[in-house]
Parts: C-alpha cells; sequence; structure tokens
C-alpha cells in the first residue's frame, strides 16, 4: 500500500474482498532503504532527515 493513495487503497481493498479475494497489504516502505545508501544527502531529502527511506525499496 502506498501511504499517498491510501482512500484509493482501501476502495480496491473493498472491492477485491467483495469478490472473495483476502487482500493482506503492507506499505512501501516495509524493508525499506535509506535514501543516503543510494548517495542522496540529507539535504536533497524531503525531510532533511539523515533516516528518510524510499518509496517501493522492492520494485
Amino acid at each position: 500500500m502506498c501511504i499517498g493513495l491510501y482512500s484509493e487503497t482501501k476502495e480496491v481493498d473493498r472491492i477485491l474482498t467483495h469478490n472473495g479475494f483476502e487482500v493482506i497489504s503492507i506499505i512501501c516502505k516495509n524493508g525499506d532503504v535509506p535514501k543516503s545508501f543510494m548517495g542522496i544527502r540529507d539535504d536533497e531529502t524531503v525531510s532533511g532527515c539523515a533516516r528518510e527511506s524510499k518509496c517501493n525499496p522492492i520494485g
């Protein structure tokens, strides 16, 4: 689940559940990778934080 698409995710969950699917979701930052690992400096991050993770580290 992308936290930026929370409302849309709830709707897809409702549709899939209604059609007999079991829905299990995790947030996109599960198993996160810090942006610093990719060479992104603190001043280049959204929060300016040393430990800011990137979205969708798996895909």
